[in-house]
């Protein structure tokens, strides 16, 4: 059915042939994701989906009226409507209808990199105290909102909408000229949309970020070209992300998937992705400022995630883990083409745990590095932390690893690599079935734990047979 004519039938108009009138809103329940409330139209604000139009005011003409409604369902109809950043309010639909595209600025509209001058800049989270890239302040989402209840992003479940970031102009300033790769970086990015105005000093903002709020659904979207994290729910609760479609060129910095931060009861699944970075990657705040903040990452579901590229790891957790890991469960996952299958990274200085992490059924193959990682000397210290050199313990245990296989036609450089801290051995780490091909690479120390079906496993000192 067209456009108006749902839009009719939600407000119980008649609808005369194709020239039907409808109101801003309706009252009834709508026909664009079944939200009891009114239903506005983004073009009775005065958007345009020309592809060139700034739909700024619009769109935050039509949240806003969401809000004084109490709540409802805006639906961005078929076209390509170019915006900057907005927030979205609580009980909110926000829906892409067949043929909607939710796009970033214009180059003229985004303004002369690094300074970008329509994209305002935000505190850094608490438990980071900085940008993640830069000391100081960082720049806000394309789509996001703080202190939020019962929000969702969708569209049909048969036709999904796009989120474009347009990432590129935000990556060339990041990388600057450097040909090559350096930290996930090209210089191609750099050639295309030449950054004048000299190097980034502001981290990059997400293409969608919720701040302290709950229930937040995420559905049936194609997610394209982030100018840094996909999607990220910081400091959340009841989240649910499924159907969706994440691309980013390779070697596109910092692009990362889905990275719940600080955040419980998360659900993460049916989704795929391509990309220049961890295709998902939990965290829970970054050195002191983490350990300060103390809000764990705890009751994570992750299934049936498939990496099409990835230029880092199928699920990492952390690096950025000071508040604390537990209760992760990723199954029935296909890891092929990533670098780092299954990632557990963290540092001296990090503080913070890891426990109760839980694989089962994970397709692997073509791993540049290790199948299997808990790497205890991995990232950079948060320079905005008073005592930097400070070590901090980190206990990591309770590891399960069940049923990791190999994709056909694949190898893998490494099978695992398992480094402690002297001050915290990596416990009771449990491999049952590890049936991988490939270079029979085994690096161990400082771990204890059992394994069975597993012929790598007896080289790992500190693994002994179930």
């Amino acid at each position: 059915m067209p456009f108006e004519m749902r839009m009719a039938a939600a407000a119980g108009l008649v609808v005369l042939g194709c020239a039907t009138a409808f109101p801003a809103h309706t009252t009834e329940r709508s026909a664009f994701g079944g939200r009891v409330g009114a239903t506005f139209n983004l073009t009775a604000y005065g958007a345009v989906g020309d592809n060139a139009t700034d739909n700024t005011a619009a769109f935050k003409k039509a949240i806003s009226a969401v809000e004084s409604a109490g709540g409802g369902t805006l639906v961005v109809p078929a076209g390509t409507f170019r915006t900057g950043p907005f927030n979205l309010t609580s009980h909110m639909t926000l829906f892409l209808d067949a043929g909607a595209t939710i796009f970033g600025p214009t180059l003229e509209q985004l303004g002369p990199g690094p300074a970008f001058s329509m994209w305002p800049v935000v505190d850094a989270l608490p438990s980071y105290g900085q940008g993640r890239d830069h000391v100081g302040p960082r720049r806000t989402a394309f789509i996001g909102g703080v202190g939020l209840t019962d929000i969702t992003v969708t569209s049909s479940p048969d036709s999904w909408g796009t989120i474009d970031g347009f990432g590129q102009p935000w990556w060339a300033c990041h990388c600057g000229k450097e040909d090559g790769l350096l930290g996930g970086c090209s210089g191609d990015w750099y050639s295309m949309y030449p950054c004048e105005g000299g190097a980034e000093t502001v981290t990059r903002g997400h293409l969608i970020e919720f701040m302290h709020s709950t229930d937040i659904e995420i559905s049936n979207l194609y997610l394209r070209n982030s100018p840094f994290w996909t999607v990220h729910p910081f400091d959340c609760q009841h989240v649910t992300i499924r159907n969706i479609d994440i691309w980013a060129p390779a070697h596109s910095p910092n692009t990362d998937g889905v990275d719940p931060d600080s955040s419980s009861d998360v659900l993460i699944e049916n989704f795929s992705y391509h990309g220049g970075d961890d295709v998902i990657a939990i965290k829970s705040g970054w050195d002191c400022f983490g350990y300060e903040y103390n809000h764990s990452t705890r009751d994570v579901v992750i299934r049936n995630v498939t990496a099409i590229y990835s230029e880092a790891a199928g699920t990492a957790i952390g690096s950025e883990m000071s508040g604390g890991m537990s209760n992760i469960t990723i199954s029935d996952c296909d890891f092929t083409q990533t670098q780092t299958g299954l990632d557990i990274k963290y540092s001296e200085f990090r503080g913070g745990y890891v426990t109760g992490i839980h694989y089962k059924n994970i397709i692997m193959g073509n791993q540049g590095r290790a199948a299997l990682t808990v790497n205890s000397n991995y990232g950079s210290k948060n320079p905005s932390c008073p005592n930097e050199d400070k070590p901090v313990p980190c206990p990591v245990s309770d590891i399960t690893y069940e049923n990791i296989i190999q994709a056909p036609g694949t190898t893998v450089k490494a099978f695992i690599d398992f480094e402690g801290l002297p001050s915290n051995t990596i416990m009771n780490v449990n491999i049952k079935g590890l049936n991988l091909k490939g270079e029979d690479s085994v690096k161990c120390s400082l771990v204890e734990g059992t394994y069975s079906d597993c012929d790598a496993c007896s080289k790992c000192a500190g693994l002994t047979p179930a």
